[in-house]
């Protein structure tokens, strides 16, 4: 600044130079807008984006120019920038402004909370809502239990695929197949029930059969593509009411499930024998007459939690005057 002088005959001169230094940044404001001038008040969904607004000021509110901020994604499924990173440097422009784009990464379920930096200052931390994708349930009839990373069905179990979301639109289409592995993606319109025997595509014989799925909503938002493997075995046979498999089975790398159809209902004893008639395991389950049960896995441990030793096991299933048998060999 030139400060200007007259003397006391009316002649003007200039005085030296003054240098105005700006008090430092003493405040960072943070905030989101998801349109010019309003403050976004909605959650996000995945793949939208919200501009995050930061402004420097000194104690008296003035903008400072030429701060160094950096914005700081503390935690959540959020992005910063075109590069979609998880912090990004700003300056401060005359009016002490900067902002940032900050989008919800695909599939996102974690509310994201910003902050910024600027040197020892750090602005009160902004939580930005998120409401994540589409979900898609599983269920089968009759019900079966988990086994190992997924499901012990046979062909004709029922499969039923259902999905929740929290977007007032509502579900569109979910897809699904059956062991494909291109496309990425699922592309069959999932259009109710089904077995894998009406599936041409589902081979029948006993084995490992991948299931994919995801649901849309209307409003093109996705779920993540999904998987369950299904370990499949052959309906019991007319002729049998009980058998295992597989059998043999090694207990250091699987389970052997045990599929059996009770003559009447009630409550029935499942036991593990040695071939000398000693008790290994055993266990008691409610059971319907003429239902095939087929959520009951034996995995080659006795009562204390050990192994057993390689050799041949009777299952007996016995109860309200029923009395099944089936041998079992272990081998590791």
């Amino acid at each position: 600044i030139y400060l200007r002088i007259s003397d006391s005959t009316g002649e003007q001169f200039f005085s030296d130079v003054v240098i105005v230094v700006p008090a430092p940044a003493a405040v960072i404001n943070l905030w989101a807008e998801d349109l010019p001038g309003h403050e976004l008040e909605n959650p996000l969904r995945p793949g939208e984006s919200v501009v995050m607004q930061v402004r420097a000021t000194d104690a008296s509110g003035n903008a400072v120019s030429g701060t160094s901020m950096n914005v700081q994604i503390i935690r959540g499924d959020g992005a910063l920038g075109n590069a979609f990173e998880p912090s990004f440097g700003l300056i401060a422009d005359v009016d002490g402004r900067a902002n940032v784009d900050l989008t919800v990464t695909d599939f996102g379920t974690e509310d994201v909370l910003v902050q910024v930096v600027s040197g020892s200052l750090l602005s009160e931390p902004v939580l930005i809502g998120v409401t994540g994708p589409p979900v898609t349930r599983i269920e089968f009839e009759p019900a079966v239990s988990e086994f190992r990373d997924g499901y012990y069905i046979t062909p004709s179990t029922v499969i039923r695929l259902s999905a929740v979301t929290e977007d007032y639109r509502g579900i569109q289409t979910i897809f699904f197949d059956v062991d494909q592995e291109d496309p990425p993606r699922p592309v069959d319109v999932y259009d109710g029930d089904f077995s894998l025997e009406v599936l041409d595509r589902a081979s029948l014989t006993p084995g490992q059969h991948i299931l994919r799925f995801y649901a849309e909503e209307s409003s093109g938002v996705m779920e993540e593509v999904r998987s369950v493997v299904l370990y499949t075995a052959t309906d019991l046979a007319l002729d049998k009411e009980i058998t295992n498999r597989p059998n043999p089975f090694n207990p250091n790398e699987n389970e052997t499930m045990i599929l059996f159809r009770p003559t009447s209902s009630g409550v029935v004893t499942i036991t593990i024998y040695d071939l000398y008639g000693g008790v290994v395991y055993s266990e008691q389950r409610d059971v319907i007459a003429g239902v095939e049960v087929l959520d009951f896995s034996w995995d080659g441990r006795n009562g204390k939690g050990r192994v057993v030793a390689n050799g041949g096991y009777i299952c007996r299933v016995h109860g309200n005057g029923m009395d099944l048998r089936r041998k079992i060999a272990v081998v590791k």
